[in-house]
């Protein structure tokens, strides 16, 4: 009979795993994922775990316990009470009497132990807390966000979900294996790491979840809250939250019994400072079950009150109006991305290093798959943030973590101003092309209109000097303002002459109003306003080489004006912007830049003949970078979004020019 109920567990535990491994997609088309684990016997479970370590285990525990010993005991010795806890190879039983005792069995490592009554009672305390903590933070985080469990798959946290899952717990799970490592991804998102989803990692064995968190992608699964929940009874989690594949949560908590005292109703509410010096793993409540429950801020405490005094290197370009600009040495830099960093690290409590430019003298493309510049700089983990001018595109945000934007900036060409026209151009300035062919066409058809109305009007009878030359004549006096000739007494000749006197008089008032105007004001040169205009145009494109981004973003556009002016650009090599300005001043080329950064330059060059191109190139918001995943990301962002709400971004920039101009 136990062989069958054997079988049949063997039997639903491939359910369970295929279940709960199984892959995740949407969340939200899940709404519930519940599985009932059937209620075993004391002596079945004991069987259950023997056949689970003597080599049927779904997954191997760690290279140091390849080899499984046999463990045999007798399924008469376990009347009252059978418990195994794997993380420290551990068998207890207890039938009432004060002890009951077992030859010890060889294991991987540790021994059979005895344990007493007031032990057993203690453990039995201890789990039924463990299933009202539980309930407890669902209901608490469940409230705005969706809930995703890892569980470890030991029979005991099997039992305490399987309780939740069948009692007062009612909304949508998602229960994943830690063995499987599937992670749940948001399609719609191709995130793993949505903001919606609470992660609890809630589990018995330790070493279990240090293996699940060695085998994570590196920087890819990072929640934005990570609840641990360590369900055993004696072993301490804290190290956990020191490892490398959790530390980049934001919000990180663990809930564990507080070893030092004997109660099964508090738990710790522990986290990870990553820039303490020492004793990072600390304390930051208790989760008391017979109290009023935490609120959720103070389930997942802020893990960066203060940075502590670390100081940051910053992958840095001190070249940079009005974002970095160079002082007479590096400390006595300003700008106004330094006015807001100087006021960040005044309220988190760190220093910071710039540096003069990057070693490559790149500013951040990616070329072969490797990035270059500032940006490789980032990526690569070499420098710890990125404050210059950084366009928020696709390539860049898929790399390196953006902040909230503080700035719209964009591209621009520079242009020499087009040499004005001569004064005598002033006749036709009044009108347009297209007026003044509108008028010469007027002038040649009315006449012979004229005459042919006149023939058709008076067919019998003659009239002299009728002819083509003499209604060409009538038809341009009028327009002049000079006196007409007597008209034939003829409705329809008369009725032709008011009409063309209207439309001669309105040309010839507007005509002369204009005139006088452009007499008095002389006109200004025809600019080059759109991009197209300039692509059309014998202007070379320039710029200065600083890396492939924007060559390479021009030449493989969509627009076929954007092309155009990729394949026309040239570069120019040494940083040598004097150079680029003298080509502009020679009206050959035209210069590209960022348009902020541009107006600075304009002034430092005294290139006072050029004008900005009405259309901008890429106009796009602009923000800090990070490496990927990097957990303190939003206690900058805070403050950054608070300069952009309080106008203080465009307040800094204005200091910027007024300090440039005072030095």
């Amino acid at each position: 009979m136990s062989f069958l109920w054997i079988v049949g567990l063997l039997a639903m535990s491939s359910i369970i795993s295929a279940a709960f491994g199984g892959s995740v997609g949407n969340p939200f088309s899940h709404p519930s994922v519940l599985r009932s684990l059937r209620s075993l016997t004391r002596q079945e479970t004991l069987a259950r775990e023997l056949g689970r370590w003597q080599g049927r285990s779904r997954r191997p525990l760690g290279k140091d316990r390849e080899r499984r010993d046999t463990l045999a005991l007798r399924n008469d010795a376990c009347e009252e009470y059978c418990s195994f806890e794997a993380n420290d190879f551990t068998v207890s039983t207890g039938n009432g009497s004060e002890y009951e005792e077992f030859k010890n069995v060889p294991f991987a490592s540790g021994t059979l132990l005895r344990r007493s009554t007031a032990e057993v009672k203690s453990s039995e305390s201890f789990f039924s807390s463990v299933r009202v903590l539980m309930e407890s933070v669902i209901e608490l985080v469940t409230k705005n966000h969706y809930l995703i469990i890892f569980h470890d798959s030991h029979p005991h946290t099997m039992d305490d979900l399987d309780h939740l899952l069948h009692g007062k717990v009612s909304v949508p799970l998602i229960l994943l294996d830690m063995a499987n490592l599937d992670l749940p991804e948001r399609p719609f998102l191709g995130d793993y790491n949505d903001g919606f989803d609470i992660h609890i990692l809630f589990f018995r064995n330790i070493e279990v979840v240090k293996e699940f968190a060695d085998s994570l992608p590196e920087r890819i699964w990072a929640p934005s809250h990570l609840l641990f929940v360590n369900a055993n009874l004696t072993s301490n989690a804290g190290p956990l939250l020191e490892h490398k594949s959790f530390s980049h949560s934001p919000f990180l908590t663990l809930l564990q019994r507080d070893l030092r005292m004997e109660s099964n109703s508090k738990f710790l509410i522990l986290t990870h400072e990553s820039f303490r010096a020492e004793s990072k793993v600390v304390g930051r409540g208790i989760y008391w079950l017979h109290g009023d429950a935490p609120s959720f801020d103070a389930l997942f405490p802020d893990r960066f009150v203060s940075f502590y005094g670390y100081h940051f290197h910053l992958s840095s370009w001190v070249d940079d109006f009005p974002y970095t600009v160079e002082g007479e040495t590096l400390e006595d830099a300003y700008g106004m991305c330094i006015y807001m960093l100087n006021a960040i690290a005044e309220r988190l409590n760190f220093t910071y290093q710039l540096y003069d430019e990057p070693e490559d003298h790149l500013w951040g493309d990616l070329v072969n798959g490797t990035w270059r510049g500032m940006v490789g700089e980032v990526v690569r983990g070499e420098r710890d943030f990125c404050i210059n001018v950084m366009s928020l595109v696709e390539d860049r945000y898929q790399a390196v973590d953006f902040s909230v934007p503080y700035f719209l900036d964009s591209d621009s060409f520079v242009i020499k101003n087009p040499l004005p026209p001569p004064r005598w151009w002033a006749i036709i300035f009044p009108y347009s092309w297209q007026t003044w062919l509108a008028v010469l066409i007027t002038l040649l058809l009315l006449p012979v209109v004229f005459m042919m109305l006149l023939k058709l009007s008076f067919k019998t009878k003659y009239i002299p000097r009728r002819d083509l030359q003499w209604t060409f004549l009538e038809v341009v006096r009028i327009i002049l303002r000079q006196d007409a000739s007597p008209l034939p007494a003829h409705l329809s000749v008369r009725m032709f002459m008011i009409v063309w006197w209207l439309m001669a008089m309105i040309i010839s008032i507007s005509y002369t109003g204009n005139l006088i105007a452009f007499v008095t004001v002389p006109g200004k040169p025809q600019r080059l306003k759109t991009l197209d205009e300039l692509a059309g145009s014998d202007i070379i494109p320039s710029m200065v080489d600083y890396g492939n981004f924007m060559p390479g973003l021009l030449r493989s556009a969509d627009e076929k004006t954007l092309r155009t002016l990729g394949e026309k650009l040239e570069l120019i090599p040494d940083y040598d912007y004097q150079g680029g300005f003298d080509r502009v001043n020679a009206g050959t080329h035209a210069f590209l830049d960022g348009t902020e950064y541009f107006r600075y330059m304009v002034i430092l060059h005294r290139a006072t003949n050029t004008y900005f191109l009405q259309e901008p190139l890429f106009p796009s918001y602009v923000g800090w970078i990070y490496p990927k995943q990097t957990p303190w990301k939003h206690k900058f962002d805070k403050y950054i979004q608070r300069f952009v709400e309080a106008g203080l971004c465009f307040f800094y920039r204005e200091v910027c020019v007024r300090e440039n101009y005072i030095r």
